[in-house]
């Protein structure tokens, strides 16, 4: 399994499981203080490990 090719999957993941978090709390789906703040959490969470896995691929990039 090439490294790129499952870096890829996982950002496609990671993007699909973003846009899915922002529809449900913009249907305004989350009533409760708690319920946003833990879609809030999640989503922030997601945009991290996306982050890290666009700095890893950089790194390579600039390595090779």
């Amino acid at each position: 399994m090439d490294g790129l090719w499952l870096s890829d999957k996982i950002l496609r993941l990671i993007r699909d499981k973003k846009e899915k978090t922002t529809q449900y709390v913009m249907q305004g789906s989350t009533t409760e203080k708690h319920d946003y703040h833990f879609m809030l959490g999640s989503y922030r969470v997601l945009e991290e490990m996306e982050d890290e896995i666009k700095e890893i691929l950089d790194k390579g990039e600039q390595n090779d």
